[in-house]
Parts: structure tokens; C-alpha cells; sequence
């Protein structure tokens, strides 16, 4: 005789078999009486009960197991709008507990859900590649996680709304590495920054930049202590060489700049201002022979008006031009060509110009002429000479200096030095002057500021000296 317990579950299957082939039952939905649900599956007493589908009225669908036509356990949740599925437990209608969420795109999440919303622990993989582990709460990334993106950079660290906060290290793909204080995803705070080329600073951060104080040791052995701008070293801050150097004072854009002290390894000092990272401008300069030098500067050289008080209780007081002391340019350098006319006044043809010029300078290798009836040209030679060309008493008229390699190539730098203003002249006024080392040979062209000016307008004289090596 056949079990009973077989008819049991015979009778039980096909009950079942034919509660699922009825027609669909329609019911207001419990969590949200605006929609009704057309459910088919199992029913206990009138309503969704087991394993079932319900159609809700705005597309959606659920497809899992039910309780008093509430969603009651596993089941799989699709959203019409945006084809997003959740597959997961259900509690009382609503996401709950463990599940996973996927997108149309592709990304998918996979943890802790309370209503319907990310919150707990779980994994969220984008398509893009970058993959988050952590906490979430109210469907963000919320308290501690890691973030590894698709460019090989990983963030572990905290969180706040999706972005990183508070505390966390970033590393990049190169080796770079940055822990400490974050702000909207960027380094704000105290931080550490670690290269690999060995650098490490250790420092404030506003907007993912190094601005604030802060220290940086390079893997050369030199150090800063000091105020940064925007990533620079800026204000003011403290820059100690390996070999023992250490400079005290202001700074831009990494720069030695504004007033500063620099005590040098070899018991030499200056004490001055500082532009493009050198000496330059008014300062004092302490040698070790025990001689001291009071006066202007230009990158780094001893240049202008300044005094130089000897150990043995002399001094010389003038004039310095590239660190050589210059009592006057007559018995200190020698004039290679005097001036070209009184107040440059000549619109003389070529010729006539040309004519001038042999009867009133003997200069070798160097040529003259009148370009255009508009401008007075001289070519210094070329031979391993320093000149300085002073540009006197310069009225409507300015001075361009070039290489003398033809009106074509006039984008290559017009000169290669230029210095403070000059006194020591006749006229007791003063003079834009240059210095050129001239190897290549120069052109040195005066002209009258504007274009519809001519010659005749010009007032002036050009002085041209060589320097004694």
C-alpha cells in the first residue's frame, strides 16, 4: 500500500500547481497605496503567499518569495525605469540585509542593504575599472573604505557623501604617496608626501596643494623649513645645502626672493635682497678674507654703485661692473669709438654716413651704416672681447642689441645682459647699459621710439668700451 506521506506531498504539489495556473490576483501594495500589484504564484488564504510575480501598476516587477502580499524574503526586485535589479532579501517590502544592485551599464554592488539604499558594508565595481570596498550609509560611500582605481592609484581612508574626508593615503601608481588630512577629495590639512625619488614632505595642504608651513627633505640632503604658496616655496622659510650652505629669508615660486641672509659653508656671508634666486639689488657681503662689500648687486655678481671695505682698512668706493671695480671708464676700460655725433642728428644717406664714420673713428671690425635714413647700426666683430655698450642721454630713441646673424633671425634673445643705470658720464645724466661677451659678433642699432619719427628727433650719444681682462 502505498506511503501516505507521498499522497501528502502529491496533493500538496498539485495545489500548488494550480494556484499558479489561476488567473492573477490584484492588490492595493501595503508600502505605497498609489500602485497595485497583479500578482500570480501561491496563495494562502486570498493572498500572495510563497514563491510568486507581481506586475506592479508602474512597470516594475518583483519575482521571489511573498507574505500576506507583502515581498517577505529572497527575491529579485527590477525597476522598469532604468533596468536596475536587485537580487537580495526583502523584509516587509523593502531591501534588507544582503544583496547585490546591478545597473544597466554594467556596475554592480554587492553587500548590506536597508531600504533599498546601500548602508552597512559591501563592494561596488564600476565598469570603468575602479572598484570600492568599505561602508556605506544612505547609498554613499560613508566611514572607512578603499578605493582602488582603474589608473593603478589606490586611496584607503575615510569617507564622507562620496568623497575622501578626513583622514586617508593615497597611493599612485608611480609610487607616490600621500597620507594625511583630505577635504572634497582633496589634500587638505597636515599631510606627509612621500616621492619616489626619495623626497618627503611633511606639511600643510589647502585644495590639493602644499601651502602653509611645511618641511621637505630631499633625497639630494638638502632641506626646507618653511611657508609654501600654491606648492612653491613662498613668504618666508629656511633652505640648509647639504654642503652646509643655509639661506634665512623670503621666497617665490621656489625662489630666493626679496630680503634674505645666506651663510655659506665657508664662513662667507650676504645679507641683502634676492630676485630670481640671487643676489640682486642692495647688499652686504662678508668674505672670509675679512672684506666687506656694501652695494648693488645683479645676479649674483657685484654690480653698480658699491663700496668694498678691505681688512686693511682701505676700500674702493665707485663703480663695479661684473664684479670688476671701475674708478671711471676712462682709466679703467678703453673706448673702442667715441660718439656718433653730438645729438645723432645726421638723416645722412649710407654713403654719407659711411664717410663720417671713417673720418671721425678708427675702430677695427667694426662697421657702420644708416638703415633706412632711419637708424644708426654699428657690428661689433666678432673675437672673445666683453664690451659695454652705454646708450647716453638717450632722448626718442631706444637701443636694440642683436646677434649679427641678418634682420631675420631677430627672435634669438636681444641681449645678454643688461645693467642697473649708469652715472659716470660727461653729461652727468643717465644711461641705459649692457654688457656683451661678444663671440658671434653683434648688431647695435639706435632708433627713434616710433616709427614716424626721424632721425633728426634723436638726441643722444652711444659710448662703446672694452673691458681689460
Amino acid at each position: 500500500m502505498p506511503d501516505m506521506k507521498f499522497f501528502v506531498s502529491v496533493i500538496s504539489l498539485l495545489i500548488s500547481l494550480y494556484a499558479e495556473c489561476q488567473p492573477p490576483i490584484n492588490f492595493i501594495f501595503s508600502s505605497d497605496t498609489t500602485k497595485t500589484v497583479a500578482y500570480t504564484g501561491k496563495l494562502v488564504n486570498g493572498k500572495a503567499n510563497g514563491y510568486g510575480k507581481g506586475v506592479f501598476s508602474n512597470g516594475n516587477i518583483y519575482t521571489g518569495n511573498w507574505k500576506n502580499n507583502c515581498m517577505e524574503g529572497k527575491g529579485k526586485y527590477f525597476w522598469k525605469k532604468d533596468s536596475t535589479i536587485h537580487d537580495g532579501l526583502f523584509i516587509n517590502n523593502v531591501a534588507e540585509g544582503k544583496g547585490k544592485l546591478t545597473w544597466k551599464n554594467g556596475d554592480v554592488y554587492q553587500g548590506d542593504f536597508k531600504n533599498f539604499l546601500r548602508e552597512g558594508k559591501g563592494t561596488m565595481k564600476w565598469v570603468s575599472g575602479n572598484i570600492y570596498t568599505g561602508e556605506w550609509q544612505k547609498d554613499k560611500r560613508n566611514g572607512w573604505g578603499i578605493m582602488e582605481y582603474k589608473t593603478g592609484d589606490k586611496y584607503e581612508g575615510n569617507w564622507i557623501n562620496n568623497s575622501r574626508e578626513l583622514q586617508g593615503k593615497f597611493t599612485w601608481k608611480n609610487g607616490n604617496e600621500y597620507n594625511g588630512s583630505w577635504k572634497a577629495n582633496e589634500r587638505s590639512g597636515n599631510g606627509v608626501m612621500k616621492w619616489t625619488n626619495g623626497d618627503v614632505f611633511s606639511g600643510a595642504w589647502v585644495k590639493d596643494k602644499r601651502n602653509g608651513f611645511g618641511k621637505i627633505e630631499f633625497a639630494t640632503g638638502d632641506k626646507y623649513e618653511g611657508m609654501w604658496v600654491d606648492d612653491y616655496r613662498g613668504m618666508k622659510g629656511i633652505y640648509t645645502w647639504k654642503n652646509g650652505n643655509v639661506y634665512d629669508g623670503e621666497w617665490k615660486t621656489d625662489e630666493r626672493n626679496g630680503k634674505g641672509v645666506q651663510k655659506f659653508a665657508n664662513g662667507e656671508s650676504y645679507s641683502g635682497n634676492w630676485d630670481l634666486d640671487a643676489m640682486h639689488g642692495y647688499g652686504e657681503y662678508k668674505f672670509k678674507s675679512g672684506d666687506v662689500y656694501k652695494g648693488e648687486w645683479y645676479l649674483n655678481t657685484q654690480n653698480g654703485k658699491g663700496v668694498l671695505y678691505k681688512s686693511n682698512g682701505s676700500k674702493q668706493d665707485g663703480t663695479w661692473v661684473k664684479g670688476s671695480f671701475i674708478v671711471s671708464p676712462k682709466n679703467k676700460i678703453e673706448q673702442l669709438a667715441g660718439e656718433v655725433g653730438a645729438t645723432l642728428n645726421m638723416a645722412l644717406t649710407n654713403a654719407a654716413f659711411r664717410e663720417y664714420a671713417s673720418k671721425n673713428f678708427s675702430v677695427p671690425n667694426m662697421r657702420y651704416q644708416n638703415k633706412d635714413n632711419n637708424c644708426f647700426e654699428f657690428t661689433l666683430g666678432r673675437g672673445k672681447v666683453t664690451y659695454i655698450v652705454v646708450l647716453i642721454a638717450a632722448k626718442n630713441s631706444y637701443l636694440e642689441i642683436l646677434p649679427e646673424l641678418g634682420y631675420s633671425t631677430r627672435t634669438r634673445p636681444r641681449t645678454t645682459y643688461k645693467g642697473p643705470m649708469f652715472e659716470d658720464n660727461a653729461e652727468g645724466v643717465q644711461a641705459v647699459w649692457y654688457i656683451i661677451d661678444s663671440f658671434d659678433g653683434y648688431d647695435i642699432t639706435v632708433c627713434p621710439k616710433s616709427s614716424n619719427e626721424s632721425l633728426s628727433k634723436m638726441e643722444g650719444k652711444i659710448l662703446i668700451y672694452r673691458m681689460f681682462n
